[in-house]
Formats: structure tokens, sequence, C-alpha cells
């Protein structure tokens, strides 16, 4: 009876580990994600500022 104990408990403490392990997996995909989107954001931002940059430039060269 105690070994079947130990081996249920010991099943029990693997699953609790395992979501454990998951969710910090998990919390750290989703972290990445959210630096990628803030990364891309950045990118996009000064990418418009060049072009506005290289329009006004170009235009005021032009004239």
């Amino acid at each position: 009876m105690e070994s079947e104990l130990k081996r249920v408990t010991r099943f029990e403490v693997d699953c609790i580990q395992l979501i454990i392990k998951s969710s910090k997996v998990e919390k750290q995909v989703w972290i990445n994600a959210e630096r990628e989107k803030r990364e891309a954001g950045r990118k996009g931002r000064l990418e418009r500022v060049e072009r506005l940059i290289r329009g006004s430039a170009g235009g005021s060269a032009a004239d």
C-alpha cells in the first residue's frame, strides 16, 4: 500500500513540475512575442521616419 501511495505521489509531483515548466515556457514565448512586436513597431516607425526624411530631402532638392 505504501509503495503504491509513493508512486501516485511521485506521479502527481511529476505532473505539477511539468505544468510549472510548461507555464514558464509559455510565459517566455509570450514575452518573446511581445518583444518582437515592440521591435517590429520601432523598426516600422524608423522606416517611416527615414522615408519622410528622404522624401523631404528629395523634395527640397528637386525644387
